[in-house]
């Protein structure tokens, strides 16, 4: 359920020491997976770093009422990080051009790191 389908959502409130614990809790495992992909290779690394950003895009876009194609996702954002793709799905162009403009700053930060440009 998202917050605006929630009764009275425009009065939103939070308990802050409750959700600065499930922040901690996320930031630990997020240190422990970070430690994790430190001593993988670097394929392995921007493939897990693909993989978060297609489900990145997926869910930011979900949010906004538009369901796309995960496999075409996955691909759009694979052939951009020039990773060889399991699945030979040839994304749409209009899947690759929303997946451009949504992770244009993440991916030219991926590929700096390799020496390259978007």
């Amino acid at each position: 359920m998202h917050i605006h389908e929630r009764e009275n959502w425009t009065n939103f409130r939070w308990d802050a020491s409750e959700v600065s614990l499930l922040q901690e809790k996320v930031f630990r495992m997020q240190g422990l997976l970070y430690g994790r992909l430190s001593s993988l290779g670097f394929d392995s690394k921007l493939r897990a770093m693909a993989e978060n950003l297609t489900y990145d895009v997926l869910y930011s876009l979900e949010i906004e009422g538009i369901r796309l194609n995960v496999d075409q996702v996955r691909s759009s954002i694979a052939r951009k990080l020039g990773i060889e793709n399991v699945k030979d799905t040839a994304p749409s162009y209009y899947v690759d051009s929303v997946v451009g403009s949504c992770t244009e700053h993440d991916l030219s930060q991926l590929l700096e790191g390799r020496g390259e440009q978007l």
